[in-house]
């Protein structure tokens, strides 16, 4: 039972959550059945978990967090000092955005460089922090301009493993340092991103991309190639299908929340083993039932533009890290 408090870091809030919508989210989200589920009580507060649990917000995970965490968060959350669960959920919108669209590029996103593009800041509501572009990175766009009230849906969770990030709640953010200086390739790469925009939400929305990138255990199978689905994904995709009154998400696959009744049409999702290295990637079980993502081309692009969009969408050959 917890206390409450004056501090207006540690505000009294009561989940709305309920064990059917809790239910609802394990399947979903693919959450494996080694980490245990725990609805706050009405006198529980999200700063104050059980012992060897943490707590989390829905709205984090429709965001496209997904456990296991994967590497790049837990390395983020660890390099900035900050929990993942203090991060407002466009916070992790832009990071597995990041992930997806570094991936994809050819590059390999590590903390350092996500440390190069982003800073982190206090939000105007104490005790939750944000990350902002330091100006270099302005390839990712869409993120919703606000979330109502997703600070009542939280929950607790437990992994099989201890957790690989710092999870003390905070009351204020810690000192951050000196930015690093970027490199003339990592500018060179920003440029070259910058030109084509990612729409950030149509990005975490889709489960295939989520499961091709290895971010979620949840097995998705991509309708068609990964360079079509990450083009269909452009912000420039997404507003020439809002003004011709389309929907905005491709294929007609509209955002599905997470804590709604389960998804028939999907396959199960995989079973999970804890992991005796403590690791929090996707184990290799999940590596076996993946298929090999097709490497078909879509037709030459007229237009130097489209071209230029197509370079960037080409299968990427993995560079070692660059920080």
């Amino acid at each position: 039972m917890a206390s409450s408090s004056n501090n207006p870091a540690r505000p009294h809030i009561i989940s709305t959550l309920s064990e059917d919508s809790l239910h609802n989210l394990r399947i979903n989200a693919g959450i494996p059945s080694n980490y245990e589920l725990r609805l706050p009580g009405p006198t529980d507060l999200p700063h104050s978990p059980p012992p060897g649990f943490a707590t989390f917000f829905v709205d984090q995970l429709e965001a496209g967090l997904r456990f296991p965490v994967p590497d790049l968060l837990s390395g983020i959350s660890r390099s900035f000092g900050i929990p993942l669960t203090q991060l407002v959920p466009n916070s992790i919108r832009l990071m597995v955005s990041f992930f997806m669209i570094l991936s994809h590029s050819g590059e390999v996103p590590t903390p350092a460089l996500w440390r190069t593009y982003y800073q982190a800041k206090n939000t105007s509501t104490p005790g939750f922090f944000y990350f902002t572009s330091r100006g270099l990175a302005k390839f990712i766009d869409g993120t919703p301009s606000s979330h109502k009230y997703w600070k009542k849906r939280y929950f607790y969770i437990s992994p099989p493993t201890p957790w690989t990030f710092p999870t003390r709640w905070l009351d204020d953010l810690p000192h951050q340092g000196r930015p690093p200086k970027p490199s003339p390739h990592l500018l060179a790469l920003a440029r070259r991103l910058n030109t084509a925009p990612y729409h950030a939400q149509l990005l975490v929305d889709s489960w295939p991309l989520l499961y091709h990138f290895r971010l979620s255990p949840k097995v998705a199978d991509l309708p068609g190639t990964i360079e079509q689905a990450m083009l269909e994904r452009l912000a420039s995709a997404a507003d020439a299908r809002k003004s011709s009154q389309q929907s905005l998400h491709p294929m007609g696959q509209e955002h599905i929340p997470l804590t709604g009744n389960p998804r028939e049409d999907l396959p199960p999702l995989i079973s999970q083993q804890a992991d005796p290295t403590g690791s929090s990637s996707p184990t290799a079980d999940l590596t076996r039932h993946r298929k090999r993502p097709s490497t078909s081309r879509l037709p030459a692009p007229s237009s130097s533009r489209a071209r230029l969009i197509m370079a960037m969408s080409s299968p990427p050959t993995l560079r070692t890290p660059l920080l």
